[in-house]
Formats: structure tokens, C-alpha cells, sequence
């Protein structure tokens, strides 16, 4: 996921440890390494695009393992700097998306704990929320409405998608960035953060209407009027007016790499009736 941008990691861990830069220019160093392993690592993935028919498609382990690059280099890291306390609590949500991410939803599982304990280890003397801050609170959300994707996708009849339990992930994700300031957004890092959580949670409430159309389509179609204009006021908090404008649906075409994907599935979700 390209939008999710390495964080100023030399002025944050400044700010997190209050020491010198000399002391910490090795571990920051290397943590700007797994970084960008892990930007190289999802440079070919992105989002689902939009798509109201079947619903976007969930992610899906690959044939070959993804993310080796990333998951070497936090292993690396863990193995060099045992004691970097607050860069490991980043590496451990970086971990988690990866998991996450490439499909691998038991693993996202078995360290969820973690990311979410994570959370409380990343607060920013200045007050501003960090974008791994962010996913970590997030994360079990994420995670349960990735999983009921996966279930109705996985011609499991022992697993059943609900679509309460996505509407619940979805309702969480859009409260936790609406409790959000401006000014705790103020780092890039953290909006492009804040933008793939909406952007999910709009995946999560098209999965909902759609699950819920498969069982009383009246009450659904009731329901995805509120649902959609949720979907597309949240990730429009995180978009530019420019993007936002008529005109931009235009260069989000059917393959949309990066943050065109987002402007993509705002525009997609205003033009439905």
C-alpha cells in the first residue's frame, strides 16, 4: 500500500525518546530500511477497486510469499536492537498490516494482541496521532471485516459471512477517524493512514448491502443509502477538493495505483442510486 508513506521516523523517535540524534541515528537508520522494504514489498498491491456486483475481493494469500523484503528487515531489526522499545511497537503494527494484508488472516490473528497493545506505546509528544498509532487501534476491526470477506468467499459451508459483523467493523473504523482532530492528522504519514481506514470501511459497508440484500433486499437497499454516504463522507475527509471534483473521476480509471484508488471509490460511491 503505497499511501501508507514511511513516517518522519528521526523526528518522531526525537520526540517519543527526547535524546540525541547521534545515539539513535543507527536504530532509526534501520528502521527507515523496514520501511521502505516494506513500501518496495507492496508497491504491486492496493485496495479492490470498486465494484457493487460480488463485492471487492478480499485479500488473498500469493502464490509466492509476499512481503519477504519487509519481514526479514523487521526480523533484522528485532535481532539488532532488542531494546528499541518504541521503534519495535512500530515494527509490530508494520508486521500485522503485512499479515493482514497479503490475505494471511491467521497470522493477523495470532499477533493481534500485540499490534493492539502496540497502540499505547506509539503516543506522540505532540499530540498527534501516528499513523501505526492509528492502525494499531484499528487493527481488530480490520480484521474481523477482512475475515468475514474471507468466509464468504472461501466455499467453506462451515464459515457464513455476516453482514452485522461488517457493518459493526465498518460503524468502528468511521467512529475512531471521526473522533480525530485536524490537528492530530497533521503528519502526511498519519492522514494517509486515516484515508486507507475509510477507504476500508466503505469496503466493508459494500460488502454489508450486499449481504444483506442476499437475505432481505427492501431493508437493505434502506440501509446502503446511509451506509454509502458514510462510506464516501469519510474518505472524503482525507481527499483534496481538487480530488474530490467531478473532473478527477476522470484519472482514476480502471486500474488505479495508489491514492487514485481512494479517489476512485468516492467518486463510485456518490454515483450510486
Amino acid at each position: 500500500m503505497r499511501s501508507l508513506r514511511s513516517l518522519s521516523l528521526l523526528g518522531l523517535t526525537l520526540a517519543l525518546l527526547g535524546v540525541s540524534g547521534c545515539a539513535l541515528a543507527p536504530q532509526t537508520t534501520a528502521l527507515q530500511r523496514v520501511h521502505q522494504a516494506y513500501e518496495d514489498d507492496f508497491a504491486t498491491f492496493s485496495l479492490p477497486g470498486p465494484s457493487e456486483t460480488g463485492g471487492p475481493a478480499a485479500p488473498t494469500p500469493a502464490t509466492a510469499p509476499a512481503f519477504v523484503r519487509s519481514l526479514q528487515a523487521i526480523r533484522d531489526f528485532r535481532l539488532q536492537f532488542p531494546q528499541a522499545a518504541p521503534e519495535l511497537a512500530h515494527l509490530q503494527v508494520l508486521e500485522g498490516m503485512v499479515y493482514l494484508q497479503s490475505g494471511r488472516l491467521g497470522l493477523a490473528e495470532a499477533v493481534a494482541d500485540n499490534v493492539v497493545a502496540a497502540a499505547g506505546k506509539l503516543t506522540s509528544a505532540t499530540g498527534q496521532t501516528v499513523r501505526d498509532q492509528l492502525l494499531a487501534r484499528d487493527f481488530r476491526s480490520l480484521l474481523v471485516g477482512w475475515t468475514e470477506i474471507r468466509e464468504f468467499n472461501d466455499n467453506n459451508s462451515a464459515t457464513i459471512a455476516e453482514w452485522r459483523k461488517l457493518e459493526s467493523a465498518a460503524n468502528a473504523l468511521r467512529d475512531d477517524l471521526n473522533r480525530l482532530t485536524p490537528q492530530q492528522l497533521a503528519d502526511p504519514a498519519s492522514d494517509q493512514g486515516a484515508v486507507y481506514v475509510a477507504n476500508t470501511a466503505a469496503i466493508f459497508y459494500v460488502w454489508a448491502y450486499k449481504l444483506r440484500a442476499d437475505e432481505d433486499l427492501p431493508a437493505a437497499t434502506e440501509a446502503k443509502r446511509q451506509w454509502f454516504a458514510d462510506a464516501q463522507k469519510l474518505i472524503g475527509r482525507f481527499l483534496t477538493e481538487a480530488e474530490k471534483s467531478p473532473a478527477a473521476a476522470q484519472e482514476a480509471g480502471p486500474v488505479a495505483p495508489g491514492r487514485w484508488r481512494y479517489v476512485q471509490w468516492y467518486h463510485w460511491l456518490g454515483a450510486q442510486p
